[in-house]
């Protein structure tokens, strides 16, 4: 075995603890330091000198342990770490300070004569004397020093001093002497009012459990609580008297020679509970590992290319949204929830929804069916012209990350996955930790920052309150606010700064480093090497991410959610037919929220066809409309409903006073009459109808003559008329 400077021969059933400081070689001789009771801060004892056929036995014998031993830290810095990172400059220059005394001491042969021959008294004798070094201790300090730490300049520093008070034993309780109480300020120069004794091992005990009871029972936290709550538990005592009303209880402090101070609590709680420990107790351990807590991986780990993995989750915008179906063009309906789809590895936005309920996992998948679907006919939709290569993002993904909060469904993913578009893992982040996802979390910041914030009807940072809400000022609808949106988006996917991420090839290559530049230069390897999801048709696409909901099937249309649809299949598969003559039934549908005019339906042979929006001469009102702002139109029709049956409500009871007050005077002219006793058919009922429209003739040529001054002409009457109506009256 070969023996090298620095190693450590242990036994702990032994005891047995030896480094090894020194080899001569040609001495065949070595040097070993006892390292039980080994301390830096102390004065270090001469190495012991062993033959090297002895230590071999000795390893042997005894079974030793070989290892390196770890050198202080410290004697590995530099001398500019040393001085203005460990701001130790004092250090430096006591190690140089030593090490002009016993420079011509530790040249390789002279140590060699100090640990296996004659000694240095001789050549240390002429350097005494001179400045604080008059003894030989001194010397021989420096010298054990300087070998028992590997022979190097840095084993002169005094490292030891870097645990300096670490080895400070507080009392266990009041009945031990009281060791410390502190110093009077600093250098003793400011006085201290404080009579408070020093802090004890139950102290420090009793401050744990404080720290813990906070834990578990307090939302809010500060370290004034902690030292009030702790005060109240451990550092009073209850005074009993009697009063009129019975017992009563007092609460008094103990002498301040028996308490500890604020201070002192304040550091020995921040001692007992580090500051990560604090911050979690302050802000709860979601929002503890969500802005505090360290981390070293980054959002694309483990992501090799363009649509490998997207990102998707939802943020409420800052700022209002103007309602369309108002003629006064002032109403708001609320601030918008934007949901966004990312691709990790380029950080291209490829998708995104923007609703008015949620978040939730509804709003999810339309902003994923989005991500996977051509963009150029969903801006077209919104009044946007797009090229194919302005937001080329049209790709199914391998993964997708979303949170794993209770609104996004189990049966929503089971379906995703079962769907066998290309999806093979959802992962679900943390809830409530959007730096799971810290791409899509930026686009949201971008968003907000950048552009919501400036426009009308957005809400201030800092409100004044002599202004008015935001929600009066909303200046944009809904498809106006989707083109700021949808240009904001382009803009960001062909201008982003991403040269970080661009790889080895693109650099070789001159790849412009955008987000789009990257998204699609990767698509090319992802596609050589087999991962990129082959085209699948938009049919399935909406099939695999839309919810299931259900609509009725009529004698006439398909009705979903009040709204009419229309198609051929349910004509020639006899569905209409059904609903005539055996009742409506349901069928299940899938819809885009962002536009009313389709639904999708997967027939029994598996064909996914698109019903259509009732339309006849595009007099539809809701036609083109975004769903839920159908729905809030409908509410309101609803209420205009019930406020037309209240009106009818009042005007019938109009009406019938006046038609009461008529059936009155008709009942009172008929009580003059005799009671009828027919009980058949009245006769001569023909011929009083025909007097009554000879009279409403008569009455309405007598109306044209007064309002155009001519003559009736009443020889045109038929005689034979008269004749018969006289007949019927009097008799032949």
């Amino acid at each position: 075995m070969m023996l090298r400077i620095g190693t450590r021969l242990t036994n702990d059933k032994k005891n047995i603890d030896l480094l090894v400081c020194h080899v001569s070689c040609c001495r065949r001789f070595t040097a070993l330091y006892d390292l039980n009771g080994f301390d830096p801060k102390k004065n270090l004892s001469k190495p012991e000198a062993w033959r090297m056929d002895d230590v071999l036995a000795h390893i042997t014998s005894h079974s030793l342990q070989v290892e390196r031993f770890d050198y202080p830290i410290v004697m590995t810095r530099s001398d500019d770490w040393i001085a203005t990172e460990m701001g130790k400059g004092t250090w430096l220059d006591k190690r140089d300070y030593k090490f002009r005394k016993i420079e011509s001491l530790v040249s390789p042969d002279k140590i060699e004569q100090y640990l296996y021959g004659k000694g240095l008294a001789a050549e240390i004798k002429p350097l005494l004397g001179k400045d604080k070094w008059k003894g030989k201790a001194s010397f021989h300090s420096a010298i054990n020093r300087y070998i028992i730490f590997g022979c190097t300049k840095n084993s002169l520093l005094p490292f030891g001093l870097m645990q300096c008070g670490s080895n400070y034993l507080h009392v266990k309780d009041l009945s031990d002497s009281q060791i410390k109480r502190g110093p009077n300020g600093k250098n003793g120069k400011v006085k201290v009012r404080s009579n408070a004794r020093c802090v004890n091992d139950v102290d420090k005990l009793n401050i744990k459990k404080t720290a813990a009871f906070i834990k578990s029972n307090h939302v809010n936290f500060s370290i004034a609580f902690a030292y009030r709550l702790y005060h109240r538990t451990f550092e009073r005592y209850v005074i009993e008297r009697e009063t009129t009303l019975g017992t009563q209880r007092i609460f008094n402090p103990f002498p301040e020679e028996d308490r500890i101070s604020d201070g002192m609590f304040r550091y020995h709680f921040k001692k007992i509970i580090d500051k990560a420990s604090l911050l979690r107790l302050k802000h709860g351990d979601v929002n503890f590992a969500k802005d505090f807590e360290d981390r070293q991986g980054k959002s694309f780990d483990g992501v090799l290319g363009a649509t490998q993995r997207y990102e998707v989750d939802a943020t409420i915008l800052d700022c209002y949204v103007r309602y369309p179906f108002d003629t006064s063009k002032r109403y708001s309906m609320g601030r918008p929830v934007l949901y966004l789809v990312v691709d990790v590895y380029s950080t291209m936005i490829v998708g995104m929804y923007l609703g008015f309920d949620g978040p939730n996992w509804q709003g999810v998948s339309q902003a994923l069916a989005n991500a996977c679907l051509d963009k150029v006919e969903f801006a077209k939709r919104f009044g946007v012209l797009l090229d194919k290569n302005d937001w080329p993002a049209k790709h199914v993904p391998i993964e997708l990350a979303i949170d794993n909060g209770p609104e996004y469904r189990k049966t929503f993913i089971d379906a995703l996955l079962n769907a066998r578009i290309g999806i093979e893992d959802v992962a679900f982040m943390a809830i409530y930790r959007g730096d799971a996802k810290g791409v899509v979390e930026r686009k949201f910041g971008t968003v907000n920052d950048q552009v919501i914030k400036f426009i009308p009807g957005a809400l201030a940072e800092l409100p004044k309150r002599e202004d008015s809400h935001a929600s009066n000022h909303a200046l944009y609808d809904y498809d106006s606010l989707m083109q700021v949106l949808i240009a904001e988006i382009c803009y960001h996917n062909n201008s982003a700064d991403r040269l970080k991420r661009l790889n080895f090839k693109g650099l070789v290559n001159g790849t412009d480093f955008t987000p789009k530049a990257i998204f699609l230069n990767s698509l090319e390897d992802m596609e050589k090497v087999g991962r990129l999801n082959s085209g699948v048709s938009e049919a399935k696409i909406r099939w695999a991410f839309l919810p299931e909901e259900r609509a009725t099937v009529t004698s006439s249309s398909i009705r979903f959610e009040g709204v009419e649809y229309h198609h051929p299949y349910f004509k020639s598969s006899g569905g209409y037919a059904r609903a005539r003559h055996h009742g409506t039934f349901n069928i299940l549908v899938k819809r885009m929220y962002d536009n009313i005019n389709e639904l999708l339906h997967e027939t029994d042979d598996g064909q996914i066809v698109k019903l259509r929006l009732k339309n006849i001469n595009n007099e539809n009102p809701l036609a083109s409309q975004h769903w839920e702002q159908v729905m809030h139109l409908m509410e309101q029709e609803k209420d205009m409903l019930h406020e037309h049956k209240q009106n009818a409500l009042i005007t019938r009871s109009y009406w019938d006073s006046v038609t009461d007050l008529t059936t009155a005077q008709q009942e009172a002219e008929r009580s003059l009459a005799p009671k009828n006793k027919h009980k058949s058919i009245q006769p001569g009922i023909k011929a009083r109808q025909q007097i009554q429209k000879l009279v409403l003739r008569t009455q309405a040529n007598q109306q044209l003559d007064n309002t155009f001054g001519t003559g009736t002409d009443l020889e045109s009457m038929k005689p034979a008329v008269m004749d018969d109506l006289d007949d019927e009256l009097y008799g032949d």
